[in-house]
C-alpha cells in the first residue's frame, strides 16, 4: 500500500479488472470493487491465464516520489483456514492496521492524517459534528451490535442528541458498510428526516455499499424526499437483489459461497404477487425509493486519496455551505 499499481504481470488494473469479471457474480461495480483480491493472488491469475507463474507476481509501481519500480512479489505459502465471508479490500485504504496485524507494511498514507472516513473503520457506528457543529456526521460500517452497546439504541440516542443540536443537514455514511441486520437501523432511517427538518440528507456510496446498507439508503431516500442527495459511486448491487440466505462449504475443496433465499426491491417496491419471493419483512419495512443511483456522481482519485483528500466529503460540503 506504498504506492500505486500501474501493472501487474504487464496488464494495467483495469485490463484486469475486465479480464477477470467472469469470475464475479453480481454488477459490474461489485466485481471491480472485489477484483484486488484476485490481483494479489498469482495463483488466481495463473488459473485465469493473466499470470505466467502461480507462485509470483510482477508489479509495476509508482512511488510517492513519482518514480516507477518492478517488484517481484512471491505467493505466500501459508494458504490459512479458507474464510467464509467476503474480503472487501476497501478496508486496506485505511491506515489504521486491523486489529491483530503484524504485516509492518509501509502504508501510502503513513504519515498524512487519516481523513475522517478512514479513521475508525473497525467501529461499525459513530459520529460526529462539522462545520462549526451544524453539520451531523454518521458513518455505519456494519449494520450490527458493537461490544455491549446494541445498534438501536445507539441510534435512537443519536436522533435525540441531533434533534436538540439542531443541526442544519445530516450525512450518512455508508461507503464502506457490506450490510449485516438492516432491521436494527430501521427507526433511524425513518426518523432521521425529522431530526433534520428542513436540511439536506446526504447519502454516501460506494461499490462496498451492499445488502442492508443499499436497504438503509433506499430508506432514507425515501423517507427524507426531494431532500435526500445520494454522493458518490455506485453501489455494489443493484436495488433489485437477492439476499438473506446463509454460507455452506464445498465437501472436497472446502471453499466456501452464500447462498441467497429472498428477494428485496428497494426501487419498486414488493408486490404482491411477489409474496412468496420477497423477503417477508419488506412488506412491513420496504421502500419504493426509486432509482438507487448516486444522484451526484464522485469517484476518488488516487491523487486525491494519497494526500489525505476525501474528494465525495468535500463535494458534500460544498453543496451543504451553498444551500444545494
Amino acid at each position: 500500500m506504498g504506492a500505486q499499481v500501474l501493472a501487474v504481470n504487464g496488464q494495467s488494473p483495469e485490463r484486469l479488472v475486465e479480464a477477470l469479471r467472469p469470475y464475479v457474480g453480481g454488477t459490474d461495480q461489485y466485481a471491480r470493487e472485489l477484483a484486488p483480491n484476485f490481483m494479489i493472488s498469482p495463483e488466481l491469475l495463473h488459473a485465469a491465464t493473466l499470470a505466467g507463474k502461480p507462485d509470483e507476481g510482477e508489479f509495476r509501481l509508482r512511488k510517492a516520489d513519482g518514480s516507477e519500480v518492478k517488484r517481484m512479489l512471491e505467493a505466500s505459502s501459508d494458504k490459512g483456514e479458507p474464510s467464509a465471508r467476503t474480503v472487501w479490500p476497501k478496508r486496506d485504504l485505511s491506515p489504521v492496521p486491523p486489529i491483530g496485524s503484524d504485516t509492518g507494511w509501509v502504508h501510502v498514507l503513513d504519515g498524512v492524517e487519516a481523513p475522517r472516513h478512514l479513521s475508525r473503520p473497525d467501529e461499525n457506528f459513530w459520529h460526529s459534528y462539522l462545520e462549526t457543529d451544524d453539520i451531523l456526521y454518521v458513518q455505519i460500517n456494519r449494520f450490527r451490535d458493537q461490544e455491549a452497546r446494541p445498534m438501536s439504541d445507539y441510534l435512537s440516542d443519536l436522533l435525540a442528541e441531533a434533534g436538540k443540536r439542531k443541526v442544519k443537514h445530516a450525512i450518512v455514511d455508508l461507503r464502506y458498510s457490506p450490510g449485516g441486520n438492516y432491521m436494527l437501523a430501521t427507526d433511524f432511517s425513518r426518523l432521521l428526516p425529522e431530526a433534520v427538518p428542513n436540511g439536506r440528507i446526504f447519502i454516501l456510496t460506494s461499490g462496498n455499499t451492499f445488502s442492508a446498507a443499499i436497504s438503509i439508503a433506499s430508506r432514507l431516500k425515501y423517507y427524507s424526499g426531494g431532500r435526500a442527495v445520494l454522493v458518490g459511486e455506485e453501489m455494489g448491487d443493484a436495488g433489485q437483489m437477492w439476499g438473506e440466505g446463509g454460507t455452506t462449504i464445498m465437501p472436497n475443496s472446502k471453499i466456501a459461497f452464500r447462498y441467497t433465499t429472498a428477494y428485496h426491491d428497494w426501487e419498486k417496491g414488493c408486490s404482491l404477487l411477489q409474496i412468496g419471493t420477497c423477503f417477508f419483512l419488506n412488506y412491513f419495512y420496504g421502500t419504493a425509493a426509486g432509482s438507487l443511483l448516486p444522484e451526484v456522481p464522485v469517484a476518488q482519485t488516487f491523487a486525491s486519496y494519497a494526500a489525505g483528500d476525501d474528494a465525495v466529503m468535500s463535494e458534500v460540503l460544498r453543496m451543504a455551505k451553498q444551500g444545494k
